[in-house]
């Protein structure tokens, strides 16, 4: 832990040492909490690029608080679900998640929701309640984000890219504070149609830290593992497009 605060203190801005005494401490819980809940996110999305078939759109799963291997008080992870998101929104399958959005329709994603402080007291606040989305792309030269013109229609829209779509190749992270109730636009960089509208216990996004100065600090910088995707500055947005959506 001292090896992170070191880290901590040579990288990020000088604003920083004015917090108030004792934050630190939230800086390396939210590490260790990040830590503790790497290991089953990638178990989680190796077994997503195992079990997706792209002859099928409905593939999906998802491992509950309940179950053994989150069981655990001292697991952060309430829930991990998998699979892919229909275009019918009153689906039961879309409901399963927190924080997708109209324009993630006919993709494949996978979304980590962390438990609230009535279920675990010492979650990380920056944790507390929050999820991160992760989005599946194709394995071909160019990583296009893997999607369906309809459930059970063709991939890519049936496009030239198709052939790069049959198997995952990776995932790429959004970190939303809103997402979009309809969308507009083609695949995969669909924007919202309307106004975002906002999404339970995330006001802030996960991870993030509002600095005295009014600054947002993205602590999955400090992060190594599947997380560290969530790190980058395009991870923070509320749509497929590379704009905000805000």
């Amino acid at each position: 832990m001292r090896f992170i605060h070191l880290l901590f203190l040579l990288f990020l801005p000088i604003y920083i040492y004015a917090v108030p005494t004792g934050l630190e401490h939230e800086f390396d819980r939210f590490v260790e909490q990040i830590n503790q809940s790497t290991p089953f996110v990638e178990n989680a999305l190796s077994r997503f690029k195992t079990n997706y078939t792209y002859a099928e759109s409905q593939v999906s799963s998802s491992y509950e608080e309940a179950n053994d291997d989150l069981a655990s008080t001292s697991n952060p992870i309430s829930k991990i679900v998998y699979g892919y998101v229909p275009y019918n929104t009153s689906n039961s399958d879309y409901t399963n998640y927190k924080t997708i959005g109209a324009d993630n329709s006919g993709m494949y994603v996978l979304e980590v929701q962390f438990k609230t402080s009535s279920t675990k007291p010492d979650i990380s606040p920056m944790l507390d309640g929050r999820s991160v989305l992760f989005i599946a792309y194709g394995s071909g030269v160019s990583n296009p984000i893997i999607y369906r013109n309809a459930d059970g229609g063709n991939l890519g829209g049936g496009g030239s890219n198709n052939a790069e779509m049959t198997s995952i190749g990776g995932f790429v992270c959004l970190n939303k504070n809103l997402r979009c109730d309809g969308s507009s636009g083609s695949h995969p960089s669909k924007t919202c149609s309307s106004s975002p509208i906002s999404i339970t216990n995330q006001t802030t996004r996960a991870g993030f830290y509002n600095s005295p100065t009014g600054t947002d600090v993205n602590l999955f910088y400090y992060v190594t593992g599947d997380f560290s995707l969530c790190a980058t500055s395009d991870s923070a947005r509320n749509c497929m497009s590379s704009s905000s959506c805000s």
